[in-house]
């Protein structure tokens, strides 16, 4: 059996992946591919992600037939069927919490989605303790065990909005950010040129772009006082050119 599906890309929303999984009939995994770069060693993310939505999708019985697979059986969705009626025997109020004002469900509607909803990280950590899944949440290093053993941010953690100024004296943020990224003497100058000799293929080399103003981007900045300068600052920050053949050539 072959599944083949277009994933997101979880750190930028404008790249969609290739994977495609290999599978026997009871439902063995012989093998799996995605075109990022982890997809090379077989095992990916997002190679992950298709076998949950198909999990997923058994198990809240959203599988089967089509509505286009049978004779006169258009209008009929997947959760439930909406019959027209009169506005007298229509409903209009919003529900609350787990209530149902839906009298005739369809007898393939799937059941209840068993995630439940927590209003508090004490309510999360007590469901947690008490499931079998405990032993996963402890895994150290992980991206779940960082999310349960965390402390919930607290308002004197959250920092206040950098205010604007025109003397950077005034200012001990934009002093410090200065002293510590921007400033540069002559060894540190040598240093830096050392380590962002590959450019591109530098991380060092694009987080330095985004703080400075370069030869490329000075012709963008914004001459005029009334004009906005959030675009400008925004593809400087997070620039969509990814590059062509002519900069890789260089």
């Amino acid at each position: 059996m072959y599944l083949k599906a277009d994933v997101r890309a979880s750190q930028t929303v404008s790249r969609e992946n290739e994977a495609y999984v290999i599978c026997s009939m009871d439902g063995t995994v012989e093998q799996g591919w995605c075109t990022c770069m982890a997809g090379q060693g077989l095992s990916c993310s997002h190679v992950g992600a298709v076998l949950w939505k198909v999990e997923h999708a058994v198990r809240n019985n959203m599988t089967g037939a089509s509505c286009t697979d049978d004779n006169d059986m258009w209008n009929r969705g997947t959760k439930r069927n909406i019959e027209p009626k009169p506005l007298s025997n229509i409903v209009f109020k919003k529900p609350k919490q787990g209530e149902n004002l839906i009298e005739d469900l369809n007898v393939n509607a799937p059941g209840v989605r068993d995630t439940p909803m927590y209003y508090s990280s004490q309510e999360l950590r007590t469901a947690v303790e008490q499931s079998s899944l405990l032993p996963l949440f402890k895994l150290k290093g992980t991206t779940i065990n960082k999310s349960f053993v965390s402390k919930p941010a607290t308002k004197e953690n959250i920092p206040k909005d950098h205010c604007e100024h025109d003397s950077l004296s005034s200012c001990q943020r934009c002093s410090s950010f200065y002293s510590k990224y921007l400033a540069v003497d002559l060894a540190r100058t040598v240093k830096l040129q050392t380590d962002t000799i590959n450019q591109s293929k530098s991380v060092l080399w694009k987080d330095a772009r985004k703080i400075r103003i370069t030869a490329s981007s000075a012709s963008k900045v914004p001459i005029k006082e009334t004009t906005d300068c959030t675009n400008f600052i925004r593809e400087h920050l997070r620039p969509k050119f990814v590059g062509n053949k002519f900069t890789k050539h260089g």
